[in-house]
């Protein structure tokens, strides 16, 4: 039995120092007593639970956890445990920054001292003023550099003071007089080139335009070109060929008998001269009322008697076979001739 109690209280104290030992490496010593502050950060990188919480490089305590805000995820909470006789003023800010150049990062808690004696606190469970510092500002205090910058001003002013004073013997001075001078010319000539090209501006655009309608005609058309260049190519092939002395000597032969068919042709041009010149004689006599034919075409008189006599010769044809009685009657046995009975209708009593 006593065995069994000696494993009891032997578990129970495994038990106790581990739940100790892990919130030891949490940070969180239970057998201290803390307080609980949260502060709200926009950026926490690197920065992990368990990292310190220091107050001028004294660790106090130490990050117990680290949340997005659920009503502003732009906004990470941030807590922590502070040993609890380290008395936090209101007017305290907890800043992240880096520990060291190749550390990690921590949370420093700055105020000038401690509360109390009149100093109010920031309870249990409060929230504190935060502050993130990049990797400078957390290894430089910069009232610190202050009198460097100071220095380093005064020593630059001086050296300005000796190339800027006009001196017998300043070397400095002359080479900065002519390098300012050469900062004005190269003013002067930039000034001229802006001037230049603002007012060639426009035919720059008109010939870039040109020139790239120019380019993509040729690119929309250089199927074409390429038939052109070969065509130029194989005619020069051609060209280069041919026996120029038979070729010559066909063209002449050729223009020899070009040249006699252009007088056949002329020949016949004169005949064909002299034959309109008779078509125009017979045309004009036939236009005149000197000839008979003239007489015939130009005679409107003429020409309305032949139309009533070739109608009066329709008439007759007409009568004729329509009753032919009235022309021709013949009787074999000897009778008489009936007496002619003028039809109704007649044509001839129409008109």
């Amino acid at each position: 039995m006593r065995k069994e109690i000696y494993i009891g209280i032997m578990a129970l104290m495994t038990l106790l120092v581990g739940i100790w030992g892990f919130n030891f490496i949490k940070g969180s010593n239970i057998l201290k007593k803390n307080n609980v502050y949260y502060s709200y950060y926009e950026n926490v990188k690197e920065l992990a639970e368990a990292s310190a919480v220091t107050v001028s490089g004294y660790k106090v305590g130490s990050i117990t956890g680290i949340e997005l805000n659920p009503k502003d995820v732009t906004k990470v909470k941030v807590t922590y445990q502070v040993d609890a006789e380290i008395g936090v003023p209101t007017d305290a800010i907890a800043v992240i920054r880096n520990s060291s150049f190749i550390g990690g990062r921590e949370l420093a808690l700055q105020f000038k001292e401690l509360c109390g004696n009149g100093k109010p606190c920031i309870p249990d469970g409060g929230e504190i003023d935060s502050k993130s510092l990049g990797l400078i500002g957390s290894m430089v205090d910069f009232s610190e550099a202050d009198p460097i910058v100071n220095t380093i001003g005064e020593s630059f002013d001086v050296i300005v003071d000796k190339i800027t004073k006009d001196t017998a013997n300043s070397q400095l001075y002359a080479t900065y007089s002519n390098l300012d001078q050469a900062i004005d010319n190269l003013a002067d000539v930039t000034k001229s080139l802006d001037i230049l090209i603002r007012n060639s501006n426009s035919s720059l655009t008109s010939t870039l335009n040109n020139l790239d309608a120019i380019s993509q005609n040729v690119a929309a058309n250089n199927q074409k070109v390429n038939s052109i260049i070969g065509n130029l190519d194989k005619a020069s092939r051609d060209l280069a060929s041919l026996n120029l002395d038979q070729t010559v000597g066909k063209v002449n032969g050729t223009l020899d008998n070009t040249n006699s068919t252009v007088t056949q042709l002329k020949e016949a041009a004169v005949s064909a001269n002299s034959t309109i010149k008779s078509l125009q004689t017979t045309i004009d006599q036939m236009s005149s009322t000197d000839g008979s034919l003239g007489l015939f075409l130009n005679d409107k008189e003429l020409y309305t008697n032949l139309e009533e006599t070739s109608e009066n010769l329709s008439l007759l044809l007409q009568d004729v076979r329509l009753n032919p009685k009235r022309y021709v009657n013949v009787s074999l046995i000897g009778r008489k001739h009936e007496k002619y009975t003028l039809p109704k209708n007649d044509p001839a009593e129409q008109n």
